[in-house]
């Protein structure tokens, strides 16, 4: 095996999820505890019987092999407990309010409840209450707390606000009626200011925020409103740190909803892997993409990103297998697109290139196949999202069952969230986490 700048000699591959239909047993639950750093409390499972309910009943997500280390101990530097009632939380009423009374307790932390009626539902930390001894400019923060949401159906939202729908939705967290931990890094410009990236074209001192943002609702769902219950809230130092974003190169199987780049109501599989690892990733794929166009889009789409991305992920070859372009054609660019996200910081990581009936029609499975081949045998980090859609009795097409087929080439929701949890297991990720929890 080779690597097309020789600096790697290590492949690290990734494990399928289980199945988004997969109960979750009294194991999962374990697992998600440590995750949360309380397995102590989740070895006794003792939870109350209506909290135990929900997270039996409710579609688990896959918990992160490198969110399972165990993290260092870590101060918390929140002042104001861990609870949501403290007055430092500051919901925005009437869009969004806070209800005390409806509270549970979860190993030994109280999650209690908060309402949001719309898109610009928020609960926020005014830095000005905080002082000017807490935050240090320069340096980098990682604020956390607990949730879940009443509802059937996952809620997406944000730890940072959105002036609308015509803007960049990418860093998206995740609210299921399964308790999960969510974060966000911030860092410090100055003591009552932190840097919020709405434009990650920009540098983080040209974009601030005097708040920080806990929750900022969205687009959550449908009907805009959303039951929440959250608490053990935590802040946490951790130094500067190097960039921890994921840029993403692709065609319209990766781009999906094309009303804007990462649109606020995308659901795409990148807006799952970014909810699952807590970690924001930029989608500047695009429909119809040969990878040589990504290769004279680079400079547009990738390089403004390069000063947030630690990781680059390449996904493609699809239009070129259709539009009869060379296997040694896509092997250029491919290698081309590895060493410009090498040269500019970022770990270039590779997708397999998943099954697409205009090919098959046309007669050129084959030529996909041969870049598959390629792919795995060649490159040191490899995402074989092939294997998550294609279907088990005939590797050429996609699954062919409600929610995945799709068109024979663009693969529906059940696949997408099927991907992104692919993705987020993927152990080769090394992004900062929150430490065991501290009341």
């Amino acid at each position: 095996m080779h690597h097309p700048s020789g600096s790697h000699s290590l492949k690290i591959l990734a494990h399928l999820p289980m199945s988004p239909a997969t109960p979750l047993s009294r194991r999962s639950f374990l697992r998600l505890a440590a995750f949360s750093g309380l397995a102590a409390a989740a070895s006794a499972c003792s939870m109350p019987d209506q909290l135990g309910r929900m997270l039996a009943s409710t579609t688990p997500v896959t918990p992160i092999p490198w969110a399972t280390k165990t993290p260092s101990p870590v101060t918390n530097l929140w002042p104001a407990g861990s609870d949501l009632a403290s007055s430092l939380l500051v919901a925005n009423p009437p869009r969004a309010t806070k209800y005390p009374d409806q509270s549970e307790a979860w190993n030994g932390i109280q999650l209690e409840g908060l309402a949001g009626r719309d898109f610009f539902a928020s609960l926020t930390t005014p830095l000005a209450a905080l002082g000017s001894q807490l935050f240090t400019a320069g340096q980098d923060y990682l604020a956390s707390y607990y949730i879940y949401s009443t509802a059937d159906e996952p809620v997406f939202f944000w730890m940072r606000p959105l002036a609308g729908l015509n803007v960049f939705g990418h860093g998206p967290k995740l609210a299921t009626r399964q308790v999960r931990r969510v974060w966000q890094v911030v860092r410090a410009v100055a003591p009552d200011q932190l840097a919020q990236i709405s434009d990650p074209s920009l540098p983080p001192e040209a974009q601030t925020e005097a708040n920080l943002y806990w929750l900022f609702q969205g687009p959550s769902n449908p009907g805009w409103s959303v039951d929440l219950r959250l608490g053990g809230f935590m802040l946490e130092a951790l130094g500067e740190l190097p960039r921890s974003g994921v840029a993403v190169m692709g065609d319209s199987t990766t781009e999906g909803f094309s009303a804007g780049i990462d649109h606020p109501m995308a659901h795409e599989w990148t807006t799952w892997a970014a909810a699952l690892l807590n970690v924001p990733f930029y989608n500047r794929a695009h429909h119809g993409w040969t990878t040589g166009r990504m290769r004279e889009e680079w400079n547009n789409r990738i390089s403004p990103l390069a000063q947030y991305c630690r990781f680059c992920i390449l996904q493609g070859g699809l239009n070129d297998i259709a539009l009869g372009e060379s296997l040694e054609s896509m092997q250029a660019n491919f290698n081309w697109m590895w060493q410009k996200a090498e040269e500019q910081g970022m770990l270039p990581i590779l997708t397999t290139a998943t099954p697409y009936n205009v090919i098959v029609n046309g007669g050129r499975e084959s030529v996909r196949q041969a870049l598959n081949a390629w792919i795995q045998q060649t490159f040191v980090r490899v995402l074989d999202i092939d294997a998550v859609v294609r279907d088990p009795s005939d590797p050429s097409s996609l699954r062919r069952i409600d929610g995945w087929y799709g068109d024979g080439g663009h693969y529906d929701q059940d696949a997408k969230r099927a991907i992104g949890e692919y993705v987020a297991n993927w152990e080769g990720w090394d992004f900062p986490q929150p430490g065991p929890f501290t009341g």
